[in-house]
């Protein structure tokens, strides 16, 4: 094959002599090869394509690249330094540009930076800094290499790649990019697009239709385009003989055009546009703008509201554009009109416009109708919505082996507030409930908000959980425009990755239960792994005092990750949510826990009572675990109170927050959508009416009833957790002057404390003053009676003939639909539905002298719908849901939910532990219905005491705890964790942290020995630069390097060190200097970020530093130093700092 120069790229080597172990010698060292787009030509050991750089050794020598920098900036040639690695004479050295920075060198070498393949440099630099190579160029398609041939001279050329190996006789000719001369984008005014590639002879086709140019198909380019109105034009540029380029799609969006998108100036009625189909199947095909709301000239019914602002409102979010052939989308087997397609995939473009000019993308991808296709979905019954939800996927080949062009990631940060930078595939959601969509229920287009998916993954995210992040966006189907859709993450193994760490591949993922697999870790199953985290479960509900068995279920399941995902789905209702509509995922590896994560939360904000339920029923069956209530409590403490995310107004805010996010965007899908179920459009109007109802009629009150929920089902206490004042105001943490006086107050109980942030109740205990101990078992023999007259009094005592009752063990009760029939073994359905509201229930236990001795107060659980009134031998102890003299058909004052029911309401019942006596013993229950035609009915008791209460200090009580007695005087910064306890149960548990004096105004970094001589003798200096001293307790380097300081006092003026390894500092600098501890991490010799905050987590200092800056300070012995301490605003900038005056710094003191 013919040999192919391209001037694509430009390849700059520069010849230096190195410096060898005894002589001086001619040393070469090559940027030999570059793969800045890899799909499927070599994987990384994680299984991913990564980019990759390819060094070649030509000379006689080994060289040592420790020092060297490899990068793609030319300002910061040091971006990513090689660690002690030798490439042999002759040798080839692959180094992987993927941005996963591993300098492991027994291991593959990965820079962290990624190339791209539209313009870049890669630079090779000598440690002292003389740049050996450069490689400039762009263009560079999917799985072609660029690279000198032969192997070190001057001549490059494209190849198909040769990674580790020689490139001689691979050349492969690809024709260049082509080059429009127009960007993507919106405009006003006809333009006329230039296309022109480098490659001499070559030739391009467009196509003008969506449609997907080839060799034999589209245009052929000949002159300048005319385009006025929204165009998708797509273009390739072939040669016989040569690699084609990819197909590139540039949407340009005329928004005149679109506001009159398939509608008749004349008539204003819908035409179809040319092309398109009149019907999609069984329906008319729905494309047009509404007039009604955007109508231009006063055609529109809205006095112009929106038609004024229409154009505006387009450009509110940012645009997705997605292009494919016709009859992909609308043909026979087109995938959005045919339900028979859904699954499978065509070859798309995707690009991403952001209205204000920010960086965005176009890539070709797969692309798949998303939703319903597996779990149960109905979002994409045709036509139970018009609007659909699809999936781009990023992947070189389709499910077919259809090559698509495009990437097997997309490298493009979406979401700002995610940790995820590449993405396997998003979700672009149509979002059916709560919208204008919704055909068959008319409340729920009524109540359209869009936002409450996302909503409830904010709510989870902002309590330390993981669900997806998203945003929404304005989108168009090959230049029609589609509506606002909602974008967001799919949390699957790839998305775990990203998130937790690890390799995709290592991830187990399932969808709505055990059996819907999306990935099995390697070396496991997922479906097994879940089932035995349930089969864990399981256990703790058989024996729910049982440590051992807990703790092997913390083992299995992310217990505080679990419950914050409980309470993001119970404060907003999700009733949508048991048996499909979460994910799951668990690092297969030791260690590895399942965590879920939110998705499809559209049946929520409804206001509903979801307490008590979860996936597979897990928190029911750990709900009689002590441990886990407690947790369950905290966390409850910890984000429903103190503007925690479930408080009042913080809930409010954040939903108002999403809102306005689409606040202007929503009339674009009013106009394109609000006529989809009726013939007067819904309008931003009608979305901002919703607004108000829910923050003003639900809202405020939510935190209240959910907590309020949580107390009736047992999930937390009735004991106030104690409260902080300081300076005798009520004050959450924060911060203090030093000297602060700082008070606990609770309503009752003893308030136990620490002062160093851990849990004054003793981990693992049952909360309680001992074991408790069940007098009576919930399933309990038992006799049950439905009275038909009166039987007198005498059934409530010890004395009585119960022997024709019916017997059984278990709850009383039934339930004509579904909901606790778990939890009944005895059925009254004949005796009492339409016949009476009482049933009388005898249950007799015994009672020892052991056990009467030990026991501390008695309690009663019950399970009850709807009301009851307990008897103990015969006296009352307690009642519930009833008023007055019962009788022998009485019932209920009102109704107890079964929502509520089936959980246990604990009664304190301690007064009448007197009534107890040795030997036989009867608790009797009248059982009380809210009418005898009530579906339902349910009694189901224990009767409990806790053992073992002797002592002055209670059992349970850490040994690091103290009691409270007065106010406490603070000298440093403190985590303070404090609970009150009243002899039998704890509260939940308060955690402040007070920071003390005017540290964040008076500490400042001043020195750091970044690459030294002695690679461990690293240090950082900080100094006091106020006026008076300063405690520097639980201040922290939190990013760069990892660091807490203790209770050191800082005077004005004086210096204070961290060093990486104090042996080695020692050695190098002597002892005696104010080191105070060693740090975990190291700092970079390329630079990065350092991050200081205070006790509270407020930031003090964020930077970062460079190591191009000074060449004297990057391994040639001097520390960089902060040129003024106290009037450096920025650190981030070169003229804040200087070299240090002299070798090895001036570590604890100026220079």
């Amino acid at each position: 094959m013919k040999r192919v120069s391209m001037r694509s790229w430009v390849v700059v080597p520069l010849l230096i002599f190195l410096a060898a172990v005894s002589v001086s010698a001619q040393i070469r060292v090559y940027i030999n090869e570059i793969m800045a787009s890899n799909g499927t030509t070599l994987a990384d050991e994680d299984g991913d394509f990564e980019d990759w750089i390819e060094l070649y050794n030509p000379g006689p020598f080994a060289v040592d690249l420790r020092g060297f920098g490899l990068s793609d900036r030319s300002d910061d040639p040091f971006q990513w330094v090689f660690p002690e690695v030798i490439i042999e004479p002759g040798d080839f050295l692959l180094v992987w540009a993927s941005g996963k920075d591993r300098r492991k060198a027994t291991a593959p070498l990965h820079t962290n930076f990624r190339i791209s393949t539209e313009a870049e440099e890669v630079l090779l630099t000598a440690p002292e800094g003389v740049r050996i190579d450069e490689a400039v160029g762009h263009g560079i398609p999917r799985d072609i290499s660029w690279g000198r041939d032969p192997d070190g001279s001057d001549h490059w050329c494209t190849l198909a790649p040769t990674p580790r190996a020689s490139n001689d006789g691979w050349f492969l000719p690809v024709v260049s990019d082509i080059a429009f001369s127009h960007e993507r984008g919106f405009y006003d005014e006809p333009i006329r697009v230039v296309l022109g590639t480098e490659t001499p002879g070559a030739t391009i086709r467009y196509s003008l239709d969506g449609s997907t140019p080839t060799a034999g198909h589209g245009a052929i380019y000949a002159g300048p385009i005319p385009i006025e109105t929204t165009t998708c034009l797509r273009a390739v540029a072939l040669k016989a003989g040569w690699e084609p380029t990819n197909v590139h799609t540039h949407t340009y969006l005329f928004l005149d055009h679109v506001i009159r998108q398939a509608t008749d100036p004349q008539t204003g009625a819908q035409v179809t546009p040319e092309g398109y189909p009149t019907s999609w199947g069984s329906v008319r095909g729905d494309y047009q703008m509404d007039p009604d709301v955007v109508g231009q000239g006063g055609t529109d019914i809205f006095g112009r509201l929106y038609a004024n602002t229409i154009r505006d409102d387009l450009k509110a979010v940012p645009t997705i554009s997605l292009v494919m052939n016709r009859d992909d989308w609308f043909g026979s087997k087109g995938i959005y009109i045919n339900q028979s397609q859904d699954g499978t995939e065509r070859v798309a473009s995707m690009e991403y416009i952001d209205p204000n000019g920010a960086e965005g993308f176009q890539v070709n991808c797969a692309l798949a109708m998303q939703g319903g296709i597996s779990g149960g979905g109905t979002s994409l019954q045709r036509w139970k919505t018009f609007k659909l939800s699809m999936r781009p996927r990023f992947k070189p080949y389709t499910d077919d082996g259809t090559p698509t062009g495009g990437p097997s990631r997309l490298d493009f940060k979406l979401f700002g507030d995610s940790p995820v930078e590449r993405h396997n595939t998003v979700v672009l959601d149509a979002v059916l409930n709560h919208s204008w969509l919704h055909r068959d229920n008319i409340d729920q287009r009524n109540t359209a908000v869009y936002i409450q998916d996302q909503y409830v993954a904010d709510l989870h995210n902002a309590m330390g959980g993981h669900s997806p992040h998203g945003a929404y966006a304005h989108l168009y189907i090959n230049g029609l425009y589609w509506g606002m859709y909602y974008i967001h993450e799919r949390p699957d193994h790839a998305w775990a990755a990203q998130m937790f760490g690890g390799d995709e591949e290592e991830y187990d993922a399932i969808k709505h239960n055990s059996g819907s697999v999306i990935n099995s870790g390697i070396g496991g199953s997922a479906s097994s792994n879940y089932n035995a985290m349930l089969a864990a479960a399981n256990a703790v509900a058989a024996d729910p005092h049982n440590a051992a068995k807990y703790d092997a279920l913390c083992e299995w399941l992310d217990v505080d990750d679990f419950i914050t995902y409980l309470l993001a789905n119970w404060y907003a209702g999700n009733h949508d949510w048991l048996d499909k509509n979460w994910y799951a995922t668990r690092h297969n590896a030791p260690g590895g826990k399942w965590r879920f994560h939110s998705w499809d939360a559209e049946h929520t904000l409804e206001g509903t009572n979801e307490v008590g339920r979860s996936p597979s029923d897990i928190h029911l069956k750990l709900s009689q675990n002590a441990e886990y209530r407690v947790r369950l409590a905290d966390s409850v403490y910890r984000h429903f109170f103190h503007s925690g995310p479930l408080s009042y107004p913080a809930s409010a805010e954040a939903f108002l927050f999403r809102m306005g996010q689409i606040e202007r965007a929503i009339v674009g899908e009013s106009a394109r959508w609000g006529d989809s179920c009726q013939t007067r459009p819904y309008t931003q109007q009608d979305w901002l009416n919703t607004q108000t109802i829910k923050l003003t009629g639900m809202f405020p009150n939510r935190t209240s009833q959910v907590l309020g929920w949580l107390k009736v089902a047992g999930l937390y206490p009735r004991i106030d957790a104690p409260e902080f004042r300081a300076q005798g105001l009520a004050q959450h943490g924060g911060q203090v002057p030093s000297g602060a006086i700082v008070s606990m107050t609770g309503d009752s109980g003893t308030v136990w404390y620490t002062l160093d942030g851990s849990d004054p109740r003793r981990p693992g205990s049952s909360g309680r003053a001992g074991e408790e101990f069940a007098w009576i078992a919930e399933d309990a023999p038992k006799k049950v009676l439905v009275p038909t007259a009166s039987i007198g009094d005498g059934w409530r005592g010890l004395e009585f003939d119960d022997s024709a009752w019916i017997s059984g063990a278990g709850g009383v009760g039934y339930k004509r639909s579904t909901g606790y029939e778990h939890l009944l073994e005895i059925d009254v359905h004949d005796a009492m539905y339409e016949r009476n509201t009482s049933c009388y229930i005898r249950i007799p236990f015994d009672v020892t002298p052991e056990g009467l001795t030990e026991a501390a107060g008695l309690r009663l659980k019950v399970r009850y719908d709807d009301g009851f009134v307990a008897y103990l031998n015969g006296v009352e102890v307690q009642r519930a849901m009833f008023n007055g003299v019962p009788s022998w058909n009485s019932g209920a004052a009102g109704s107890h939910s079964g929502a509520e029911a089936v959980y246990f309401e604990t009664f304190d019942i301690s007064p009448s532990i007197h009534q107890m006596r040795l030997g036989r013993n009867i608790l009797a229950i009248h059982g009380l219905n809210a009418g005898a035609s009530s579906t339902d009915f349910l009694i189901s008791v224990e009767l409990t005491s806790i053992m073992g209460s002797g002592g002055a200090v209670p059992s349970g009580v850490s040994p690091n705890a103290v009691q409270y007695l007065r106010p406490l005087m603070l000298t440093e910064s403190v985590r303070i964790a404090a609970r009150a306890f009243d002899g039998q149960t704890w509260s939940a548990l308060n955690e402040v942290t007070f920071g003390v004096g005017p540290v964040a105004e008076s500490l400042r970094v001043s020195e750091l020995m970044y690459h030294p001589a002695d690679p461990n003798a690293e240090y950082v200096e900080l100094t006091n630069i106020g006026g008076q001293t300063i405690n520097l307790n639980l201040v922290a380097f939190t990013d760069g390097i990892q660091f807490t300081f203790p209770g050191v006092e800082l005077a004005p003026g004086a210096y204070v060190l961290v060093a990486e390894d104090v042996t080695a500092f020692e050695a190098v600098y002597g002892a005696g200097l104010p080191v105070v501890g060693p740090y975990s991490g190291k700092l970079s010799n390329a630079g990065e970020r350092i991050e200081l905050r205070d006790a509270t987590g407020a930031v003090i200092q964020s930077f970062t530093y460079r190591d191009g800056w000074y060449r004297v300070t990057d391994g040639q012995g001097l520390s960089l130093t902060v040129t003024d301490p106290a009037g450096s605003d920025s650190l981030d900038v070169k003229d804040a700092w200087r070299p240090s005056a002299q070798p090895g710094g001036s570590p604890g003191f100026d220079d």
